[in-house]
């Protein structure tokens, strides 16, 4: 078999979508088509992508237990040209694409050659925003890195450096990258040019990919080493993650005007530092803040990828304590906490709340003075509960007199911003296989239920689990009027389950809340205390997830 001067390997996944636009494109190029050879590596694909692939009649790989760099490296090793070229599926090929990657084929200075993706013409503001960070100044310069879904390098270099991670499930363009440079440069030319259409397109899924992208990201400086470079990759989770929350708890306690407008300073500053630096590439004033706004969102995408990051689990450990419970029939939840992480989504709605309200910086320090105030109004009233008052109008009441704003401002903040927005970044605060784990525990028999210090209807439909839940209550219900530990909300659940509060288990992360509560109501306990609760609880006994649930109920029938 003759030599192809080019091997071209696409990875795929259910891309009948794409592949056929991307075939196309490829055998519409301006170049010889005997020096071409068109590799498809396929993951198992359910749809009719091998189908596609085979009709064009391309060479077709499968192998349905690798990552995206495990497909990339099993074509590369089943290639016959002296060349590779990776792209994606969802890529339009330019047609003098090879014409110009090929001025490189010989020059031995250079180890890797391609350029950054473009944009379709469809492209919304948020994709057009973040490629002002992501395109390059020259049209022809020298790069650190090269995305990998359009990316040229030589066949026995690519070998020689043992080609991709395979241990990185993302980020291994940049690993593979520091890697290949002790052959040469590294090239960014953007006449070899392909049109990328799968960028995220909406900033639930700008959060999701970052997060994604973020977990390879400690483990690919392991394989290659670290680059000064890639410091900030570092030390922006050490920043977001760690020193600017210890200044907002601090302004929180000390709550002066001073130190809140610090406070503001240190979370811009970082984001106010990269529009400086890249700002040759801004053409309008009108591009700055969006561009803003999606920086603050992959600091915090970034953050959160670092400190999730998969570890050991505790279970095993704990469990020795809790073996199974009692035989129960039914489980409720708490669910601010306890079905989604906290943290993040306050981070998130921080960051959303300031974007929204950066043009008037008096009402969006009147919207966080009301939103602490009201929060710390419900800490009050759980700690000394109060007689024969209306719970939820005493609360804004409180909120009020802390803040001099009117009960009707206070009621449209909070719905605003407590009730209705963070509902679009619920599911990325979602608790690991909390789904999967709730509908094993409803296929089981059990009813299950939760209880909130909010309204939570909007909310279990955001997490999608609303399907699997029987009973909801909140604070806020007549019946109820009253907030955790108070036994009120645990009493009113027990009976719309049709329960014996001994009968229920109940899931909750604050042992002085959800565990005095549930436990003064006749119910059992378990407390979620995950790695970053250093302190387990004595009271209680404590899981580190919610599939723990599945080793510790009983799987008699009911």
């Amino acid at each position: 078999m003759k030599n192809k001067t080019v091997s071209i390997i696409i990875p795929t996944y259910n891309e009948e979508k794409h592949l056929p636009v991307c075939l196309d494109s490829i055998f519409n190029l301006n170049y010889s088509k005997e020096d071409i050879e068109v590799i498809v590596v396929d993951n198992g694909s359910s749809d009719n992508t091998r189908e596609i692939a085979k009709k064009y009649g391309v060479r077709v790989l499968r192998d349905d237990s690798m990552n995206v760099s495990g497909l990339r490296n099993l074509g590369a090793k089943q290639a016959s040209g002296n060349v590779l070229a990776f792209v994606d599926a969802d890529c339009i090929i330019a047609k003098d694409w090879l014409l110009n990657a090929s001025r490189y084929f010989n020059d031995k200075n250079i180890a890797a050659w391609g350029a950054p993706p473009v944009l379709p013409d469809s492209a919304n503001w948020l994709q057009r925003t973040w490629y002002i960070v992501r395109r390059k100044e020259n049209s022809v310069q020298d790069v650190d890195w090269l995305e990998s879904m359009n990316l040229f390098v030589r066949k026995d270099q690519f070998f020689a450096v043992g080609g991709f991670n395979e241990k990185l499930v993302t980020c291994e363009d940049v690993d593979f990258s520091y890697r290949i440079r002790k052959f040469g440069k590294i090239v960014c030319d953007s006449r070899i040019e392909v049109i990328h259409l799968g960028e995220a397109s909406t900033v639930k899924e700008f959060i999701r990919k970052e997060i994604w992208r973020g977990h390879s990201n400690l483990q690919g400086i392991g394989s290659h080493g670290l680059s000064i470079k890639e410091l900030p990759s570092l030390l922006i989770p050490l920043y977001f993650g760690i020193f600017l929350p210890a200044i907002l708890l601090y302004t929180a306690a000390v709550r002066t005007p001073g130190m809140l407008i610090a406070a503001l300073l240190f979370l811009l500053l970082p984001g106010m530092a990269v529009i400086l630096k890249i700002r040759e590439k801004i053409t309008g004033l009108s591009q700055i803040a969006p561009l803003f706004f999606l920086l603050q969102i992959y600091f915090f995408s970034r953050t959160i990828a670092v400190f999730n990051l998969p570890r050991r689990r505790l279970s095993s450990l704990r469990m020795k304590t809790i073996n199974t419970m009692p035989y129960i029939k039914g489980i409720l939840f708490d669910v601010d906490g306890t079905l989604y992480h906290q943290t993040p989504l306050r981070v998130i709605m921080i960051l959303v709340l300031i974007t929204l309200n950066m043009h008037n910086p008096k009402e969006l320090l009147r919207k966080i003075k009301v939103i602490m105030s009201f929060r710390k109004a419900q800490e009050t009233l759980r700690r000394y509960p109060q007689k024969d008052v209306d719970y939820p109008s005493r609360q804004i009441h409180i909120t009020s007199e802390n803040t001099g704003e009117s009960p009707a401002y206070i009621s449209e903040t909070i719905q605003e911003w407590i009730e209705n927005k963070p509902l679009p970044y619920l599911r990325l605060c979602r608790r690991k296989r909390i789904k999967t784990v709730i509908a094993l525990l409803h296929e089981t028999g059990l009813k299950l239920g939760v209880y909130s210090d909010y309204p939570v209807e909007k909310k279990l439909d955001a997490l999608d689990i609303s399907q699997y839940i029987s009973v909801i209550v909140s604070a806020s219900d007549p019946e109820v009027n009253g907030f955790k530990p108070q036994t009120n909300g645990f009493s009113v659940a027990a009976r719309r389950m049709g329960l014996n509060p001994s009968e229920i288990l109940y899931v909750g992360d604050r042992p002085d809340v959800d565990g005095a509560g549930a436990s003064a109501a006749g119910m059992q306990v378990v407390i979620l205390n995950g790695l970053l609760k250093k302190k387990t609880t004595r009271e209680y006994p404590s899981i580190s997830s919610h599939y723990d649930l599945l080793k510790i109920i009983p799987s008699s029938p009911r």
